[in-house]
């Protein structure tokens, strides 16, 4: 993935121009990001292997450039080569072979880039100041289409963001501490920051009117809008300005449904929790109801993805009291410490006294070949770990070569405060992010619970507890007409069924057929089969009715799942228009499925349901 330049790295970009009146015909003729990717290492192969902060693509009014930083300082620019020229609609200085086969696995690591999206549909992407220039742009104009609103909404958003985290855009000073609090930013600037949010938000309200089922890259625009305000509020919140934090957490922002996943995720959390979330749909809902509802405060949320910021995991450890870290703020505080060198080392160490050692003589875990004038770099010198001090301390194997801040807040937090506070993961966490922790963590409906207990199977589950969650903690909200289409309340089917499948699956793994028949009638009670949106949860509902001989049940979810998979398969086209690895990805995704189906209920003797399930897909399965 390519940097942007818009992260901590701190890359600059060279100067812009003005901008001409916006055409949507002229940036519509620029190549897709993927195209102009596979263009240039095709032409230059050895850039393949290079580092992501070496070099990067820009999308401006002029063209595609090509940026390159220095190997040593990735801050310091070299060149800023026009690669693709607007003006001349073609590619400039190609003197490679544009034929030769590339290694797949290396430009697809090139070409997926959570910003690939923003590089396809807006106007301008990839450089320091292309959210001002997208303002500018587009700003002003009364039309707009609904992916020309969302680019503008995004900037206005990420520009305000970028005046109170200025280490996202790559500026450091000395006045930018982890203890911001009121009065750090003077009224006028506060004033032009909270310009800036309204008009992302009205912007965004825009768009939602124009298009109600539109689809922004972290979900419907129906969950995005009140998102933003909350995401908003909280980066008030953190700089101490609680009454501006106020006026953005309006009343009534999220529907019925969305309120009820979120306390979900809270009525999974045993009392006095700690959940760790990764996104914004399993946070900033949650953070909603603890503060418009009072709803579950006794739980500490703490997302991850923003934990490397030292000001966040200031204001985390200082608002909630009970909460213990073993680092001082001053090792989380600016760039200190984003990342850390993880030495191939099998010995393990106990992390508390990595903690107390790393502070006490950082000298002895500076890394030389990483260390700077302006940056020194530390080392965990093993990639095993015993965190949590118990008798039975828990193995934490790090596979990657760095840990980042946020990983190592992440793991500090549990060290400091296993098992004195349960610790939960909503479902949605990341696997890569947990280490070995799938073995220590229990399915709680909506959460992970770590748990001292290593077990053989990972995501395991207390099965009396998740009963109990199941059929007395967690809400069922249901919708109907036009509401029925909400993305979050399939969201919310997705994941009560991920955890009604966890506990169907221990009632067939241990024969208990009386208590999986009770289940199973309770969950299409709740649930109708038609209203399953998760595909393959259809195979294993299947299979648990046929456990229980209901047939009837077990054909039905068949049909489902095959009608599903020929209807997302005639919307490829439509879906990846523009994205042709996407495309052939999910359409794969999709052929397997069918093969998948076909072959389970082959497997299973059903000779006259096969026939016709054959019949209906095999005209997909021959596409190729």
């Amino acid at each position: 993935m390519f940097c942007m330049g818009c992260s901590s790295c701190g890359q600059k970009s060279p100067k812009t121009e003005k901008l001409s009146k916006y055409d949507p015909v002229y940036y519509q003729a620029f190549p897709k990001y993927d195209k102009v990717v596979e263009t240039y290492f095709r032409n230059y192969p050895d850039q393949v292997g290079v580092n992501n902060y070496e070099f990067k693509f820009e999308k401006r009014e002029k063209g595609w450039f090509v940026v390159n930083f220095d190997k040593k300082d990735a801050t310091q620019l070299i060149s800023s080569t026009l690669f693709w020229s607007a003006e001349e609609k073609q590619y400039l200085g190609l003197t490679g072979d544009s034929s030769q086969i590339l290694d797949p696995k290396a430009l697809l690591f090139h070409q997926q880039t959570p910003q690939k999206r923003y590089y396809n549909q807006c106007p301008l992407c990839g450089y320091e100041k292309s959210n001002l220039d997208l303002i500018e742009l587009l700003g002003k104009k009364k039309k707009l289409s609904n992916q020309d609103l969302e680019c503008l909404a995004r900037a206005y958003s990420r520009e305000a963001t970028r005046m109170l985290v200025p280490r996202q855009s790559g500026q450091r000073f000395d006045q930018f501490d982890s203890t911001l609090t009121k009065g750090s930013y003077d009224e006028k600037y506060l004033k032009t920051y909270k310009k800036m949010v309204n008009n992302a938000l009205k912007t965004y309200q825009r768009l939602r009117e124009q298009y109600i089922h539109y689809k922004t890259s972290v979900g419907s625009i129906q969950i995005k809008y009140p998102n933003e305000h909350v995401a908003h509020y909280y980066e008030a919140m953190i700089i101490g300005e609680e009454e501006m934090a106020a006026e953005f957490l309006q009343d009534n922002l999220y529907n019925t449904a969305t309120l009820e996943i979120a306390k979900n995720y809270l009525r999974s959390c045993q009392p006095n929790a700690i959940l760790f979330t990764v996104g914004d749909n399993d946070t900033y809902p949650l953070l909603y109801v603890q503060e418009k509802q009072n709803f579950r405060k006794d739980v500490t949320i703490i997302n991850s993805s923003l934990a490397n910021l030292g000001r966040y995991i200031n204001y985390i450890t200082t608002t909630d009291k009970n909460i213990k870290r073993g680092f001082s703020i001053e090792t989380y505080r600016l760039d200190n410490n984003d990342y850390l060198i993880v030495k191939q080392n099998k010995k393990p160490i106990y992390f508390h006294m990595y903690v107390k050692d790393l502070q006490k003589n950082p000298e002895r875990y500076i890394v030389k070949e990483y260390t700077t004038a302006e940056k020194t770099v530390h080392a965990i010198p093993t990639h095993t770990i015993n965190i949590t001090r118990d008798v039975k301390p828990i193995d934490i194997h790090i596979t990657n070569k760095i840990l980042l801040k946020s990983d190592l807040f992440v793991l500090d937090i549990i060290n400091s405060n296993f098992p004195d506070r349960p610790i939960h993961f909503t479902l949605g966490y990341p696997r890569n992010k947990l280490w070995d922790l799938g073995s220590y963590l229990r399915t709680e409906g909506y959460t992970y619970r770590l748990s001292k207990e290593l077990k053989e199977q990972f995501y395991s589950i207390d099965v009396e507890h998740l009963a109990d969650n199941i059929y007395k903690k967690l809400a069922y909200p249901t919708l109907s007409g036009a509401e029925s289409t909400y993305e979050e309340f399939k969201y919310n089917n997705t994941l009560m069924l991920l955890a009604i499948n966890s506990l169907a699956e221990h009632y067939e793994r241990t024969f208990q057929t009386d208590s999986l028949d009770l289940l199973l009638d309770w969950t299409h009670s709740k649930f109708p089969i038609k209203a399953i949106h998760y595909q393959a949860q259809h195979l294993s509902f299947a299979k648990y009715c046929l456990r229980t001989q209901d047939q009837e049940n077990a054909i039905t979810h068949f049909e489902v799942y095959a009608k599903r998979l020929e209807e997302d398969f005639l919307k490829l086209d439509e879906r990846y228009a523009d994205d042709a690895i996407q495309h052939y990805q999910e359409k794969r995704f999709l052929q397997n499925g069918m093969q998948i189906l076909l072959s389970s209920v082959q497997k299973i003797g059903m000779i006259e349901l096969e026939n016709v399930l054959r019949t209906q897909l095999e005209p997909y399965l021959e596409k190729e």
